[in-house]
């Protein structure tokens, strides 16, 4: 399973990106997919620090619902990169 993030990510709300993301967590278990990557090469939405402190609480769920392995493919963009990086 993948998904690709868009250039108009940039003008997401936060609600926004929490919606998508919870999508996410009950996945592995009900569809039992072990794989996920995300193609974020186009990602223009910055998660700061309070979003990074939710993902960390919410999206380890993913790993207990199934999840083996998650790839990340990362953007060009330094701050949206360092973004991500720092939600891992």
């Amino acid at each position: 399973m993948g998904d690709i993030w868009e250039a108009g990510s940039a003008g997401m709300t936060d609600e926004v990106f929490k919606n998508i993301s919870q999508t996410y967590l009950n996945t592995p278990r009900e569809r039992k997919i072990r794989l996920i990557a995300f193609d974020t090469r186009n990602f223009q939405f910055t998660i700061h620090t309070p979003l990074q402190t939710w993902v960390n609480e919410h999206i380890p769920a993913m790993v207990c619902n199934g999840l083996q392995k998650l790839a990340i493919i990362m953007p060009q963009d330094l701050i949206v990169e360092l973004s991500i990086q720092q939600t891992m």
